[in-house]
């Protein structure tokens, strides 16, 4: 999913957009791995807080890597 939302992102900005919006509410996927109850994973995705929100974390800081 990353190397997705970074592509999108790159080709947004050489379109000439000033930026990209990331939507994660309502159900969409970010929002789910936020949730203790939907997200049930046990890997490094899952459990804590921290853990819950590594994905989000990673996507908007993808185009500062």
């Amino acid at each position: 999913m990353l190397p997705i939302s970074e592509k999108a992102s790159a080709n947004a900005i050489t379109a000439g957009f000033d930026g990209v919006e990331i939507h994660g509410a309502n159900g969409y996927l970010l929002e789910q791995f936020l949730k203790d109850g939907a997200n049930q994973r046990t890997d490094e995705y899952g459990g804590s807080v921290e853990n819950r929100a590594r994905l989000l974390l990673e996507v908007v800081g993808g185009r500062e890597r």
